[in-house]
């Protein structure tokens, strides 16, 4: 994964995946593609239930809270890496993606970045933007959501952040 990042915002991102001989790129404001030029994003069947994409890390408690948050209108599923989470939502295989733990922001700028240029969203759990210019903080310490089908799908977010996590 590469990001480029100018004053604490992801720009361009990149996720490679070489087995699969798969290259996902996106920069804000050109576009996001497979191939080296942009595609053009087409809208989501929002009619069927949405999916979310989890960590594999206490997914089993995360998928509780989720229920208890967002009731049994949702999908979810479980895939390690960071930047596979991704490009399941990039490939619109989910259409969200929930992160309630600690994550190092060098796993998720590049996806961050890929997000934006899809139009969508990424912040933090409460919606605040994640910031990748400050050297000393390394670590996202407030949990990640994601989706280029709808920004909104994460606003009853709150009660489950203060459910899995308590207040900050």
């Amino acid at each position: 994964m590469v990001c480029v990042a100018v004053k604490g915002k992801p720009v361009i991102g990149v996720i490679h995946q070489p087995f699969e001989n798969f290259t996902k790129w996106g920069w804000v404001g050109h576009g996001v593609s497979n191939d080296p030029y942009p595609v053009a994003s087409e809208p989501v069947d929002v009619s069927r239930p949405l999916s979310i994409v989890l960590s594999t890390v206490r997914a089993a408690h995360v998928k509780v809270m989720a229920r208890l948050a967002f009731g049994v209108h949702f999908d979810m599923f479980a895939v390690n890496g960071a930047g596979y989470k991704i490009i399941q939502v990039t490939e619109e295989r989910a259409d969200g993606y929930l992160h309630v733990f600690d994550i190092k922001k060098w796993k998720i700028c590049a996806g961050d970045a890929i997000i934006k240029a899809s139009d969508g969203v990424m912040t933090a759990v409460r919606g605040k933007v994640i910031d990748y210019g400050d050297p000393t903080r390394f670590i996202n310490d407030k949990g990640v959501i994601a989706s280029i089908v709808d920004p909104h799908m994460f606003e009853d977010l709150g009660s489950f952040e203060s459910k899995v996590a308590g207040p900050h």
